[in-house]
């Protein structure tokens, strides 16, 4: 958190680094909530790629493919969650990810 405190940018995968796929972990509502920064849905999609044969299917765009970024609205998150509010901004983020674009 002290980077975001300092004013830097950070990025989350937001189905963390075990998964499962698709599904967003806590970590991301959490550290929005404390530090009052927003989350910013994004994206990215290439025209060709490698797809490792791991759990998440990571995919390493090739040289010279087309790349497609989308970006959502910023979604801010209240302070001072509790257990069921945190499940309920898990939801609505996970959603949203999975909404925008093609890149399921």
């Amino acid at each position: 958190i002290s980077l975001i405190e300092k004013g830097f940018n950070v990025a989350i995968t937001p189905d963390g680094p075990r998964g499962p796929k698709y599904k967003m972990s806590n970590g991301p509502v959490l550290i929005a909530s404390i530090t009052g920064r927003p989350i910013l849905p994004v994206c990215l999609d290439s025209s060709s790629y490698w797809e490792l044969n791991s759990w998440d299917k990571f995919r390493i765009p090739k040289p010279f493919s087309e790349l497609r970024l989308i970006l959502d609205e910023p979604i801010y998150i209240p302070k001072d969650l509790d257990d069921e509010a945190i499940e309920k901004w898990r939801l609505i983020l996970e959603k949203k990810l999975n909404s925008i674009g093609d890149c399921r």
